[in-house]
């Protein structure tokens, strides 16, 4: 197909390869160059050949290969590129390892081209054709397995020349061929000695697939099918307009400096009778470069084409124009998504906004490779390359499919043909997916650290769940999405709140990059320590009742363990909340208490509540034991306040637990005020305290009550004497306390204790 190819976008294109180093040329290499500069390589190889082997240098080896190369001759093209990096590797060029990696890759020598490909690399860094085949060497791998999308057939239709460029138009298949036809005048071209291209008509054949019927030549007034090449041709939906390349008509004289004959674009309107209307240029086409290979949207109203116009990426590009109130708009470029350094073309345009097109440029299997990308309003997808068996080593292009997506055809110069280039139909057995890459990282949206292990999932935009899949180590997701779709990404990790983002696939880039910002829970706990109130101990085994005051609900009931604590992990919804705690602590062999614990949450942790428990024993102060709050009383009284009397149910209900203890309530005053007058208050109060735990049913043996005023003072705060404190009230306090000692136990501890 290389020399279909270099004629239906750039058989004008003087291909140069300049030789880095002078030399003299013989008589017949200099004829041999004037016919490769006049793209007749077929005659240039007789020429190029015809030099004795011995006297072949560089240049002529270089012009060998690449006459082979573009006549499509894979193999004879790879044993001269061989020969000269075999015996001139010193003369060797950029372009000589690009064009000898395309051959290797025709002849299915993938590794061996990627070396060639890398060292092209290192002379010329930053193309694209580059960069996209060696981002993944082994790129071929995938495109060898056949994912059965593909049942193909080989057109009876074919012939030894060349056939392609198959379309639909209705009920017809339009298809360019230089297959010689019967006509007055038999014009050939000197490029590979083939007829020149003709535009032919023919219909499916349903009985036979294999076969189409009714070929005949295709006919347009004043036009179609006269001198030099005519072909492929596009047609709007309707059929009523028809694109087609041909060579310019010009006259000499009116052609460019270099008397190149460039490709053009001429359309034809039916008129009503129904024929093919007189033919008409399109308003781009130029003497100083080639237009072709048309593509009409289904409407007509927008064209896709190649060219080798100033100001691509390449040797051709893609373009397309729009058609605005009856005109054609300039010419766009398809952009580097589509172009590359080398050569696009043969775009096909499908309704459902796929275009298809042909490279070398992309990462491909060899020669030209078919690729489809989507294309919506200008907005251009990365290519996919189809994989085998649509593509393979040799030239695969001219790829068309049906509006049902069912079936199409393909062109290949592939081995096993009838000609140069044969056609091939083939049933599409699962749809194409054009899809884009959405990728991302799970992080902590405080931190920004990576979340591994978060549940990613995908869903539509009407809930229903497409796909999910958990964050690696590193924090990161990908999806495989549809284009033009709004979509919903949902995040979930143990430890964090779940994240819902929105996501627009309607978008130019084709990798989307959505990021999962997680908050994270916030870990709120509780941590009771209790430990021996005598030894100082922890206390294994304790049981710890949690209870919210406010309604009542028991938060938790945990045990000790060996290290004397119990933890509790608390709702994260508290966080900035003020919690009312009440905790009973029970343990066989120790004094049951309760306690409470008010505290209001303002950041993540550990809540710690530490507290003592301590076992029945002579001379124990019961008070301590379950943290009794101070007994207050009203200056200058003794009778009990609601307060105090609530302390002293808490003494009542030890009592009550252990019944054979005896208690001696002790009160004691600080030093101010007089001794007497401390002694006597403080008399009256402990009696006073008593007679209240006596009247909650206590048998008065039982409790007793003394007053000590200041003849105990636990500080050194003492008021008469040589020295007088200037201690604080703090301090004071530590004397004006209320003790409940154990004086007498009924039964041995041993047996009190279990």
């Amino acid at each position: 197909m290389k020399r279909i190819l270099k004629y239906i976008i750039c058989s004008m294109l003087l291909v140069m390869i300049a030789h880095p180093v002078a030399y003299l040329q013989s008589a017949r290499v200099k004829s041999a160059d004037k016919l490769y500069d006049g793209y007749l390589y077929h005659h240039a190889i007789t020429k190029y050949e015809s030099v004795g082997k011995k006297k072949r240098d560089a240049h002529v080896l270089r012009r060998l290969a690449e006459s082979y190369r573009l006549i499509g001759n894979s193999v004879k093209a790879e044993k001269y590129y061989a020969q000269l990096f075999e015996k001139y590797r010193n003369d060797v060029i950029a372009e000589d390892h690009l064009r000898y990696a395309d051959v290797l890759r025709m002849n299915g020598k993938y590794p061996e081209a990627t070396m060639h490909m890398e060292d092209y690399s290192q002379l010329r860094s930053n193309e694209l054709r580059t960069s996209g085949q060696l981002k993944d060497p082994l790129y071929y791998n995938d495109l060898l397995v056949d994912k059965g999308q593909f049942a193909i057939r080989n057109l009876k239709n074919n012939t030894d020349e060349s056939d392609f460029g198959a379309v639909y138009n209705g009920k017809q298949i339009i298809f360019a061929s230089s297959r010689h036809a019967a006509t007055m005048v038999n014009y050939q071209y000197d490029w590979t000695d083939r007829h020149f291209y003709d535009l032919y008509s023919a219909e499916e054949n349903l009985r036979n697939n294999k076969k189409l019927k009714k070929v005949k030549h295709l006919k347009a007034v004043g036009g179609l099918n006269k001198r030099f090449h005519e072909g492929p041709a596009t047609f709007s939906s309707d059929g009523n307009l028809m694109v087609f390349t041909r060579n310019s008509y010009a006259k000499r004289k009116d052609l460019n400096s270099a008397h190149v004959r460039q490709l053009e674009l001429w359309y034809s309107v039916k008129n009503s009778k129904g024929k093919w209307g007189k033919i008409q240029p399109m308003p781009f086409n130029s003497k100083d470069y080639s237009v072709g290979h048309g593509a009409l949207s289904a409407d007509g109203n927008t064209l896709y084409f190649v060219s080798d116009m100033p100001g691509g990426y390449g040797a051709t590009d893609i373009y397309y124009s729009t058609k605005e109130n009856g005109s054609w708009s300039n010419p766009v470029n398809a952009g580097s998504k589509i172009n590359t350094e080398g050569k696009e073309m043969f775009p096909f345009y499908h309704e459902k906004g796929i275009l298809f097109y042909s490279s070398d440029g992309l990462p491909g299997l060899g020669g030209l490779d078919i690729f489809i990308a989507s294309a919506r309003s200008g907005k251009m997808g990365s290519p996919k390359n189809v994989g085998i068996p649509a593509n393979g080593p040799s030239d695969d292009f001219s790829f068309v499919l049906d509006r049902d997506m069912k079936e199409g055809y393909f062109a290949s110069n592939r081995a096993g043909g009838e000609g140069s280039d044969d056609m091939y139909g083939f049933d599409l057995l699962k749809p194409f997916k054009l899809s884009k890459k959405l990728e991302g990282y799970a992080k902590d949206s405080k931190t920004g650290d990576i979340l591994g292990g978060t549940m990613v999932k995908l869903y539509d935009d009407k809930g229903n769940e497409l796909n999910t899949m958990e964050t690696d180590a590193s924090g990161y997701y990908t999806f495989e999405v549809e284009p033009d779709v709004e979509l919903v990404l949902k995040g979930s990790h143990i430890k964090y709140k779940d994240v819902t983002k929105n996501i627009s696939t309607a978008v130019d880039e084709d990798v989307i990059t959505a990021d999962l910002l997680l908050e994270k829970i916030p870990e709120i706990s509780i941590l009771v320590a209790v430990t021996d109130a005598k030894t100082k101990e922890p206390l294994e085994g304790v049981h710890v009742t949690i209870q919210d005051i406010e309604t009542g609900n028991v938060v938790a009931n945990v045990y000790t363990d060996k290290a004397g604590e119990a933890r509790e992990k608390l709702s994260s919804s508290l966080m900035n909340k003020k919690i009312n705690y009440r905790l009973i602590y029970e343990k066989n062999g120790y004094v049951g208490k309760t306690t409470s614990y008010v505290h209001t949450i303002d950041k993540e942790g550990e809540l710690k509540v530490s507290t003592t428990m301590g076992k029945i024993e002579l001379g124990t102060d019961i008070g301590k034991l379950i943290d009794i709050n101070p007994i207050y009383f009203d200056y200058n009284k003794s009778n009990i306040r609601p307060d105090a009397a609530l302390e002293l149910d808490r003494i009542v209900a030890v009592m009550i637990a252990y019944p054979d203890i005896e208690i001696e309530l002790r009160s004691h005053s600080d030093c101010r005020g007089g001794q007497k007058y401390n002694m006597k208050l403080s008399d009256k109060r402990a009696k006073s305290s008593a007679a209240y735990i006596a009247s909650k049913g206590i048998a008065k043996f039982r409790i007793s009550g003394k007053g000590y005023g200041e003849s105990r003072l636990v500080n050194k705060c003492a008021c008469e004497g040589k020295v007088i404190t200037d201690c604080s009230e703090e301090a004071h306090q530590e004397n004006r306390r209320t003790e409940f000692i154990i004086i007498k136990i009924n039964v041995p501890t041993t047996v009190l204790n279990k």
